[in-house]
């Protein structure tokens, strides 16, 4: 049928992350840029880490788990999220970090928030990424864009990847409920 959309066309894309990434580093500036992203950030992850955390929790979609993620389990979340952003610039080819943002996103489903909460708290992240960018490079505009442009990519990688993770768990869960209905007739 001319027009008919394909399921899986919004999810489902598991091609290896060497290959995804490819979609977004069309004139190779991701190895360099990453690698440079992660020296300016240096000691800094944390303070990225610490600014998702902060956010995520403050969100009205997050209120009914805000109370589990205190004392020694938020510095637990706090330091997988550092290790999660300083692996995702230090090696972005390597899968591991596109795990823990599957992880992260299956969590997040599975505690019912909303993937624009998510979204959200990353974009928040973000902002703290080019904040400190921007002080590490006061005076190289050019520079910032660069790293900036860079950045932005690795952000849309991981939105598409999280997307496509909670795509397929929603597809599922619609396909068992569906199941459900029609094992009751």
């Amino acid at each position: 049928m001319a027009g008919a959309r394909e399921l899986g066309q919004w999810s489902g894309d598991d091609r290896p992350i060497a290959e995804r990434i490819r979609d977004y580093d069309w004139d190779g500036a991701i190895t360099a840029g990453c690698a440079r992203i992660a020296e300016l950030i240096g000691d800094d992850f944390e303070t990225i880490a610490r600014g998702f955390w902060d956010h995520y929790l403050s969100l009205p979609a997050t209120a009914h788990i805000r109370s589990y993620f205190v004392g020694a389990r938020l510095d637990e979340q706090i330091v997988l999220s550092t290790r999660y952003t300083r692996i995702k610039y230090s090696r972005p080819f390597d899968s591991e970090w596109i795990e823990m943002a599957g992880k992260h996103a299956e969590d997040s489903h599975r505690a019912r928030i909303p993937l624009p909460a998510l979204l959200s708290a990353f974009a928040f992240a973000h902002g703290r990424t080019f904040e400190i960018l921007g002080n590490r490079l006061p005076d190289d505009v050019a520079a910032f864009r660069q790293l900036s442009d860079v950045a932005t990519r690795m952000s849309m990688l991981e939105a598409d990847f999280m997307a496509s993770r909670l795509g397929i768990r929603d597809a599922e869960l619609a396909r068992r409920a569906r199941q459900g209905q029609s094992d009751r007739f």
